[in-house]
């Protein structure tokens, strides 16, 4: 696929002569940032020209700001420029063909295939100079390749280097050799297209632009790795990034790391892969780039199945699909209902899966062959398990397809054996998974391996059938042991892993309820169809707490005679077996089903627990101190906190300006803290609240005061600069500041030169700025400064989005309030229930008041609903209108879906199904914060 990242950027055409000398001088510096690739310089250049050049001159730097704005990856604002200019009219033919080839190659982009097929024609009428010409005839090819017209694409292409080639323009032979391999590889031609790549890395090697030879790299690397040279893949997209990281080129994640991200998939480091795939899809969303947002999509579908969680990736694949439909593109949306059928196949949706594989062939039917290959192995994997016949045919075209591409014709082989019945131990399948092994893609692989495992399965169950092998009697222990062996490996969910491990105990251990006791537990009964959460005072988690090691327990002690489970379900007794630092197994057993459970019962369950513990429930650990204290003082799993904890991480060494974004008492000075304490900087971390600061004492406490600068100067004294020197310095309320402040600070954070009140000579300040406020700044503060307070913004999300991060908090502030000597009050079921209808408008800091009120007042072991307060007490029932609830859901349900992606509106509209506008349309309607 081409590089979409690689935008068609070239010196505009020949313009008419004109006037001003300042005009004329900031539009050859304009034309010469852009040959240069040099694209924000470029912009800046043409908005300052824009105020001294006649109007005529409007449609040449309308061009110009559009190329610009294509170079920095904006495409849907180079399409609103060159639409607009193109409404007004150009009075050069040039012009106005340059403005159709950038307004078509950014609505191929961002939206419908059609508009900017349309808008090519036109330019291919209109351009006269060479390079207007050449570079219409490479975005022709562009789109022909991606429509399957294979010729027309390599004569449009050929016509546009041989003009480049003419007119000594390297930078658009290098794109030409870019999209000829391209179309080398899709053919199956992998040898031939690496060549392309090696000589597109000459020509970009003589070029004085460090971005055009990172992306040439970057394409070698993915013909690399589709030739499966891994290692050689993986140097040369962290050389890629190398060169787009001493630009400061955000494609340093969208193109190198997200590249290298699907390398490291397909060879296991999923953890790597993950943090590159997630910051590049945050860039492509908040840039509008819907088509590379969508291949991203597909790279973390990818990532989600190799990591065993078949649910998200089905999940990704479809809202890839959702993108790809929108924009027309047929190869795109094919890719995304493979990734669906794996996925289906993985959660055991065959025949669904096989109507996805369906869907996806036909889609194909007239693509190149290795897409029809790709579609048609999905097509056969979900087949394998339903229609063996039908496999096998589907197998044969799919191997005829592939053209001898790497890992193609081995799965295929595989596929026929499978569909064949063939011996799994046999020659033909050896032989596949030696070529799948040797390839390198571990993600092929465990397609691979998870087909053999069901034809083995099949072909032992056939030969029972037939009477060639005999049943085996069951051994019940064991057998229960096998299942649950199984269960421990093949099942992903920690919960349903846990469920299941104590469904196939109970075939021998015939229990009447079990338990995982552990902050967030669940209990299972026999006849329940799914587990729930363990009530904070059930009596699985008292045992638990007095219990040192595995036991039997005697529900005829003292005590058990008043617990309400032992009367209501007949109990005869109870064991437990710790599994982990606070987690532990309970079942209790009823008078009912037998003898009282004894020692053996025991023995028995306690080598289940272990059998369990080969494969952590990761999800329902207890929290980890040390975990949560990789942050001082901050607490939180939530996915939204998770990210913001990642990026603080990544730019705390960074001297990068960073703006703290959330809703009052969310704990945002806690996090610029923490920023400070993970920066290395060895000065103070020093807070200044800026809606405290009028006008006149602004100056005086932030840079300081000379004696005698005004009245009662009486001495000299430093600022907070000053104290914050080599340190942080942490101005929170920042959207409070008057206009006069603003234009003050503005100063200060573009120079970092300060001077006392009542002095002349400028000092320079060392300090880390953060800021903070809890409303946006764009309605209050200027433009310009908001610019340069946003290099990275942590937005924490308000409490009512966290989900279970509520009860860690609680849990924190019950061991902070507890008495001195004293166990941790718990909270009952009725109080939880009360604590999760309110929507903590004061958020962390509310909590953090109710819980030590909650302590105080109850003086006991546990908490009830008469120690709440009544503004937590009282659930939100009043009477309202239809309306008014229906924007109250309104709220709550946008209010979340924020929280969800971690407040990144782009990302949050596409799960609504909204456009970005309409949803910031929303939040600023129903005021949310």
């Amino acid at each position: 696929m081409t590089n979409e990242e690689d935008a068609v950027s070239d010196p505009t055409p020949e313009r008419p002569a004109v006037l001003g000398r300042r005009g004329e001088a900031e539009c050859a510096r304009a034309r010469t940032s852009l040959a240069e690739g040099r694209h924000a310089d470029a912009l800046a250049a043409v908005r300052r020209a824009r105020r001294l050049r006649p109007a005529q001159e409007a449609p040449a730097l309308a061009l110009a700001e559009a190329d610009a704005l294509l170079g920095l990856l904006r495409y849907r604002e180079a399409v609103v420029v060159a639409t607009r200019a193109l409404r007004r009219g150009a009075d050069h033919e040039d012009v106005e063909a340059g403005l159709r080839v950038v307004r078509g190659h950014g609505l191929w982009l961002t939206g419908p295939a059609s508009r900017a097929h349309g808008e090519l024609r036109k330019a291919a009428q209109q351009a006269k100079a060479p390079l207007t010409r050449a570079r219409v005839l490479e975005v022709q090819g562009l789109f022909a390749w991606k429509t399957n017209d294979r010729d027309a694409a390599l004569a449009h292409l050929a016509q546009a280097e041989q003009i480049y080639l003419a007119t000594n323009c390297p930078t658009g032979t290098a794109r030409v050799l870019e999209k000829r391999a391209g179309i080398m590889r899709d053919a199956g031609q992998l040898e031939e297209a690496l060549a392309l790549q090696e000589r597109r890395i000459e020509v970009a090697a003589g070029l004085n632009r460090s971005d055009v030879l990172a992306l040439a790299r970057s394409g070698r690397a993915s013909l690399l790795a589709s030739l499966g040279r891994w290692e050689e893949a993986r140097q040369e997209f962290d050389a890629s990034a190398a060169l787009f990281r001493e630009r400061g080129d955000a494609r340093e994640f969208t193109v190198a790391e997200a590249g290298r991200a699907a390398v490291d998939v397909a060879t296991g480091d999923l953890g790597r892969a993950r943090r590159a795939l997630e910051r590049a899809r945050d860039l492509h969303a908040d840039r509008g780039n819907t088509r590379s947002l969508a291949e991203t999509l597909l790279r973390v579908s990818d990532l989600h199945l190799a990591a065993g969680e078949a649910d998200a990736a089905e999940r990704i694949a479809v809202e890839a699909l959702g993108l790809y439909r929108l924009l027309q593109d047929t190869e795109g949306e094919c890719r995304s209902r493979v990734r669906r059928v794996h996925a289906l196949v993985t959660l055991r949706r065959f025949t669904e899966a096989a109507r996805e594989g369906r869907r996806a062939c036909r889609l194909a039917a007239d693509s190149r062959g290795d897409l029809v290959s790709f579609a048609l192995l999905s097509l056969g994997r979900a087949l394998l398990r339903t229609s063996r016949r039908e496999a096998g045919e589907v197998f044969e075209r799919a191997r005829g397809a592939a053209q001898g591409r790497p890992g193609y014709v081995q799965v295929a082989d595989l596929g026929l054996a499978g569909a064949r019945g063939v011996d799994p131990d046999g020659h033909e399948v050896r032989h596949a998974l030696a070529g799948l092994e040797a390839w390198g893609d571990r993600r092929v692989l465990a397609y691979a391996l998870a087909d053999v495992r069901e034809i083995l399965g099949r072909r032992a169950a056939a030969l029972v059938a037939e009477g060639t092998l005999a049943a085996l009697p069951r051994v019940p222990v064991l057998s229960a042991a096998v299942d649950a062996a199984a269960a421990v490996v093949t099942e992903p969910a920690p919960v349903a892993r846990w469920a299941a491990v104590m469904r196939a105990l109970a075939s021998v251990l015939p229990w009447w309820r079990a338990a995982l006791v552990a902050e967030s537990g669940w209990e299972l009964c026999r006849d329940a169809a799914e587990p729930r959460p363990l009530a904070e005072d059930d009596v699985a988690r008292v045992v638990a707490r007095e219990a040192a090691g595995p036991r039997v327990v005697d529900v005829n002690g003292e005590g058990w005679d008043r617990e309400p489970s032992r009367v209501l379900h007949g109990l005869a007794g109870a064991l437990l077996v710790p599994m982990a630092p606070g987690v532990s197994v309970y079942l209790d057993f009823r008078e009912a089903d037998g003898a009282p459970p004894d020692e053996t019962g025991l023995a028995l369950l306690a080598e289940f627990v272990r059998l369990l513990g080969v494969r952590p429930l990761e999800l329902l650990a207890p929290e980890d101190p040390a975990h949560d204290e990789e942050v001082p003082g901050i607490i939180g799993r939530c996915p939204a906190m998770r990210e913001m904890l990642r990026t603080m991480a990544r730019v705390a060494p960074s001297d990068l300006v960073v703006h703290v974004s959330g809703e009052t008492g969310t704990g945002k000075e806690r996090v610029a803290a923490a920023l400070h304490a993970r920066s290395g900087r060895p000065g103070r971390f020093v807070p200044v609240n800026a809606s405290s600061l009028s006008d006149e004492l602004f100056e005086s406490e932030l840079f300081g005061h000379v004696r005698g600068a005004f009245t009662g100067a009486v001495a000299d004294r430093e600022g907070q600069v000053a104290a914050a020197e080599q340190g942080t310095l942490f101005l929170d309320e920042v959207a409070d500041l008057s206009p006069r402040a603003q234009a003050k600070l503005l100063r200060f954070v573009e120079t970092r030169e300060y001077a006392r009140v009542g002095e002349t000579r400028l000092r320079k300040a060392d300090v880390r700025l953060v800021t903070a406020a809890n409303v946006p700044l764009e309605s209050r503060l200027r433009p310009d400064l908001i610019f340069r307070l946003k290099d990275i913004v942590l937005t924490l999300p308000p409490l009512r989005t966290r989900g279970e991060d509520i009860w860690r908090l609680v849990r924190a502030f019950l061991r902070q309030y507890a008495p001195a000597g004293r166990p941790e009050p718990i909270v009952s079921a009725a109080a939880r229930r009360l604590l999760e209808g309110y929507a903590w408008p004061g958020n962390v800091r509310e909590l953090q008041r109710e819980i030590h009120r909650a302590v105080v007042l109850s003086g006991g072991p546990t908490i009830g609903p008469e120690h709440l307060s009544l503004r937590v007490e009282a659930p939100r029932t009043a009477a309202r209108s239809l309306k008014d609830a229906v924007r109250a859901c309104e709220q709550e349900h946008i209010a979340a879906v924020l929280g969800e992606h971690g407040g990144n509106r782009a990302r949050a509209a596409v799960s609504l199904g909204l456009t970005r506008q309409g949803l910031v349309a929303k939040i600023a309607r129903l005021g949310i914060g």
